[in-house]
């Protein structure tokens, strides 16, 4: 590096360089800063459209386990009242048949 001569690494610096380097990174970390928002703003709505799913879906379970309940307590009683008509038109509880049946 005497008489002016530049060895093999150069320390000069370039302003013009240097100025379109930061400039080069700012938009560099703005795009990706705001294509990272983006993403997490897909994600935050995708999850809330998973929750809303799995809200409707519970729902509907719960509709449909009632609706089944009310069913099985209607043939319940339905059973009920066949037993009853059995019960009561059966050879021993008739008196005009009584006699046909085994005591």
């Amino acid at each position: 590096m005497q008489n002016g001569q530049p060895g093999w690494l150069d320390w000069k610096v370039n302003v013009q360089t240097l100025v379109t380097g930061v400039i080069g990174a700012a938009i560099a970390l703005t795009v990706a800063y705001f294509t990272l928002v983006g993403r997490v703003s897909k994600l935050e709505d995708h999850v809330a459209a998973i929750e809303t799913a799995a809200a409707t879906q519970k729902q509907d379970v719960r509709e449909a386990l009632n609706e089944i309940k009310v069913s099985v307590k209607d043939t319940n009683s339905k059973v009920d009242r066949l037993n009853e008509q059995l019960f009561v038109s059966s050879a021993g509880a008739r008196p005009d048949t009584r006699r046909w049946s085994k005591p």
